[in-house]
């Protein structure tokens, strides 16, 4: 193999490894010795016997071997279930309910005669409440199961 393709995949996969270092967020901790805020040391922690010691200090991430790369690459990846679809469906179902118990309140309607103080059930109106409710629910659900969908094809790349 000519030397620019190894030195290539050489840094390919070095840059690789720094990368599943950062992502797992494998480092140590390097203290500053004058234990003050900087740039350099930018993160900071309660030390001391009682934790109360406030020191600062930088990620300086790890560098991996192959065989630690190898391992870490073959572990299975956690996947982060995104909590958007679960709150879509749950408001859905709300405003589905909603329209129903909406429907049935505000169907009662005045008579039309100037002494009557009856009201009647409109039932007209209230199939408007439930089938206005369950559209809107279902747009919800609808947009919750297309955020699940692209959730799912990011998490598989």
């Amino acid at each position: 193999m000519r030397e620019v393709v190894q030195n290539y995949i050489k840094k390919k996969k070095n840059e690789a490894k720094k990368s599943l270092a950062v992502s797992l967020d494998l480092y140590e901790k390097v203290y500053s010795d004058s234990n003050l805020y900087s740039n350099e040391f930018p993160f900071s922690e309660w030390k001391g016997e009682n934790k109360n010691e406030l020191v600062y200090y930088k990620k300086l991430y790890v560098s991996l071997t192959d065989e630690e790369y190898e391992a870490l690459v073959k572990l299975p990846k956690k996947s982060k279930e995104s909590e958007m679809p679960k709150f879509f469906y749950t408001v859905g179902v709300i405003i589905m309910i909603i329209g129903f118990i909406l429907g049935i309140c505000l169907s009662n309607v005045p008579e039309e005669s100037y002494y009557s103080d009856e009201e009647s059930f409109s039932f007209t109106l209230c199939l408007i409440y439930w089938v206005s409710g369950f559209i809107a629910g279902l747009f919800t659900l609808g947009f919750g199961k297309l955020i699940e969908l692209l959730d799912d094809i990011k998490n598989k790349q």
